[in-house]
C-alpha cells in the first residue's frame, strides 16, 4: 500500500442509508471497531454499548441467521466481546472464519513466517517506544499515537518486513498491520454469500476504514447497501452514518420494523 493511500483521501458527505424493508431478503455484515464499537486507546479497552448484544441476537433471529461479523480482531476476541453470542464471523480480515454451522476454517500459513513476523514485531516494539504492538498470532498490529508523528518512520520500517514475508502492510485507524496477503474482508464476505443462510440474499455491510473497502466494494458489486461509518476516507460506499451511536440507532430502527 502506498504512503498516499495510507494517509487517506479527501472525504465526501454520503447520504444517510434508508432503513431496509423488514424482510429476510437481506444478509447483514458488520465491522466491529469503529463501526459497532467506539475506538479506545487499547483494543482490549473498548466498551460494548448496553443493549447491543441483545439487538444483534434479535436481528440474527429476524434475518433467519444471516448476520455475520467481519473484523480485524481474532474470533476469540469477538466471542469475548459479544458473549454469550458466537455469531458467524470472519476474524483477522478473513484469515479465520466461522460459518453459520459453527465450522471453523483458517487460511494456510507457514509457521516459520509467523515466528519471523513475531520476531520483527518484538524488534520494532523495542525501537519505537510508545507504539502498542498487538500480536494476533497470525498477524500483528502496531498502534501509534496520531500526535507523535511516528506513522511515517514506522511505515518505512515495516514496508521491507512485509516484502520479506510476502505479507500485506495494511493501514487502519491509527495503526499499521502486517497480515497475510491472500485474505481480505471482501473475500470473506463473498465466501459467506456462497453458503446458507446468506446465499441468494442482498448484502448489507457497515464499515469505517480503509480495511473495509474490499467488503464495501463487494457489496456494491452484488447490488447491496454499502455503508461507511464516519468520514475518515473517501469510500466506495454509497451511504454513510456519522459514528457507532448512529449505527446502533439505525440497526434498532430496522429491527423495530419487523415487529
Amino acid at each position: 500500500m502506498t504512503g498516499a493511500a495510507m494517509k487517506g483521501r479527501e472525504t465526501r458527505v454520503l447520504p444517510v442509508p434508508p432503513v431496509p424493508a423488514a424482510t429476510t431478503q437481506w444478509a447483514l455484515f458488520l465491522d466491529v471497531d469503529g463501526t459497532l464499537l467506539e475506538f479506545a486507546a487499547k483494543p482490549d479497552a473498548v466498551q460494548v454499548p448496553a443493549g447491543l448484544v441483545s439487538l444483534l441476537l434479535r436481528l440474527q433471529h429476524r434475518l433467519h441467521g444471516a448476520l455475520a461479523l467481519i473484523s480485524g480482531r481474532r474470533l476469540a476476541s469477538l466471542d469475548n466481546l459479544f458473549k454469550p453470542l458466537a455469531l458467524p464471523a470472519a476474524g483477522l480480515h478473513g484469515f479465520e472464519c466461522r460459518d453459520a454451522r459453527g465450522v471453523l476454517q483458517r487460511a494456510p500459513i507457514d509457521d516459520d513466517f509467523v515466528m519471523l513476523m513475531q520476531r520483527h514485531g518484538r524488534d520494532i516494539a523495542e525501537r519505537f517506544p510508545g507504539v502498542l504492538v498487538e500480536d494476533k498470532q497470525f498477524s500483528i498490529a502496531f498502534h501509534y499515537d496520531p500526535m507523535s508523528a511516528q506513522q511515517a518512520s514506522l511505515q518505512r520500517e515495516l514496508i521491507p518486513v512485509a516484502q520479506q514475508l510476502g505479507f500485506e502492510l495494511l493501514a487502519g485507524h491509527n495503526l499499521l498491520e502486517l497480515k497475510p496477503a491472500n485474505v481480505n474482508k471482501g473475500k470473506a464476505l463473498l465466501a459467506f454469500l456462497e453458503e446458507p443462510p446468506f446465499a441468494g440474499r442482498v448484502p448489507i455491510f457497515l464499515g469505517d476504514d480503509v480495511t473495509d473497502e474490499h467488503a464495501l466494494r463487494a457489496v456494491r458489486e452484488h447490488g447491496g447497501m454499502a455503508i461507511q461509518v464516519a468520514d475518515r476516507i473517501t469510500s466506495v460506499a454509497q451511504f454513510g452514518l456519522p459514528d457507532s451511536r448512529a449505527v446502533l440507532q439505525w440497526l434498532q430502527h430496522w429491527e423495530e420494523q419487523f415487529l
